[in-house]
């Protein structure tokens, strides 16, 4: 749109050369231009797997973005791999109406329904990081990736599996772990994401390093990532003002 001076973004979510895609200027941050939540992981909500009718035992496996974020081919693949896997569950974000439609696709694709879950509405925002916090994997969904749902998944602690695309909108992700300082536990193709979820739904042992690297690093930045956030976006408004309005 016309009225718009500039776009914000950074240097891991838009790549090299992405200005012949946008209509207005880059203005490059030089962290990760999307904020990441902060001091969710003190949360004293009792809900539990049990409470919620979630499995206590198996591999529960998060997808909550809306369904019209999520590309279905790319939905196909991923479902594949979880109904590979028996002790693997899926919980999505479907409204009442479309579940008996969404039930009857995914046992096409080899989960029956007993392994599907969906979020019903909850009453409390802290009962919602509960949830996400319950799971043992997130899925960032593609092309639409993830911004505040795997922000959140992020500084809970929960492993988020996630590929890059080339596009901004498949590489918040990528951005977001990248400030955190476990950008290489993105997948950089789609058959690598998928041996990705493949091995932590199926290996224990490797699904602990992951949550351990995740917890470590959320732990680690202890929230300068907003700092340096806060610090970069004045620096940019003040030069885009003093280059608007010719102010010295």
């Amino acid at each position: 749109m016309s009225y718009y001076d500039g776009f914000i973004v950074d240097q891991k979510v838009a790549l090299a050369g992405y200005e012949q895609f946008c209509s207005e200027p880059l203005i490059r941050l030089s962290c990760c231009y999307h904020p990441i939540s902060y001091g969710l992981r003190r949360n004293d909500s009792a809900l539990s797997r049990r409470q919620l009718k979630l499995p206590e035992d198996s591999v529960l496996v998060g997808m909550l973005q809306t369904p019209n974020r999520i590309h279905p081919p790319f939905l196909d693949r991923v479902v594949r791999v979880l109904a590979s896997s028996p002790d693997a569950h899926l919980l999505l974000r479907v409204q009442d109406k479309n579940r008996s439609r969404a039930l009857e696709y995914l046992a096409h694709l080899g989960i029956p329904a007993e392994r599907v879950h969906f979020i019903s509405k909850l009453p409390e925002r802290e009962d919602y990081l509960k949830l996400i916090s319950l799971l043992d994997l997130i899925v960032d969904p593609h092309p639409y990736g993830g911004h505040s749902t795997t922000g959140e998944a992020l500084s809970l602690g929960v492993p988020v599996v996630a590929m890059s695309g080339r596009s901004i909108q498949t590489r918040v992700a990528l951005s977001m772990m990248n400030e955190l300082g476990i950008g290489d536990l993105v997948a950089p193709s789609m058959e690598e994401m998928l041996v990705n979820l493949q091995t932590l739904i199926s290996d224990s042992a490797v699904r602990s390093q992951w949550k351990e690297r995740f917890v470590a690093a959320i732990e680690a930045d202890g929230g300068s990532r907003h700092a340096r956030l806060t610090a970069a976006l004045e620096a940019v408004y003040a030069k885009a003002y003093k280059a608007k309005w010719s102010v010295e």
